[in-house]
């Protein structure tokens, strides 16, 4: 299935859940930043390998609905499987995670055509 295919399966479903969704933890980005390296950094210390599957990936799509940021266990899964990650929150906003590094963009979810993603 395409990204594109996935992100307008993924978005309804986003919205549905994120509004009765309760914010667990509020940490500002460079915290999540660093506690996702930090996640990464104590899993390298065990295995290092990954499935073919893992390998394979290309990336990750996800909508959140614990927080209107994206929180640190996606930091760690882009630096695990080095592939970037777009996610959704419940304020319809769009964040990329990519080598550890958090960036929000401009456009809000509902902005986007599913030719943006390819």
């Amino acid at each position: 299935m395409s990204y594109a295919a996935r992100f307008a399966l993924v978005v309804p479903l986003l919205f549905a859940a994120g509004h009765s969704a309760l914010a667990i933890r509020e940490f500002d980005i460079r915290t999540i930043e660093s506690l996702g390296r930090k996640l990464y950094e104590k899993a390298q210390q065990g295995s290092g390998s990954h499935s073919e599957l893992e390998q394979r990936a290309a990336g990750i799509v996800l909508g959140q609905v614990v927080s209107n940021k994206p929180v640190e266990t996606l930091v760690y899964l882009t630096l695990r499987h080095r592939v970037p990650c777009m996610i959704v929150t419940p304020d319809e906003s769009v964040w990329w995670i990519e080598s550890g590094k958090i960036t929000k963009d401009k456009k809000k979810a509902s902005e986007f055509e599913p030719g943006d993603l390819q």
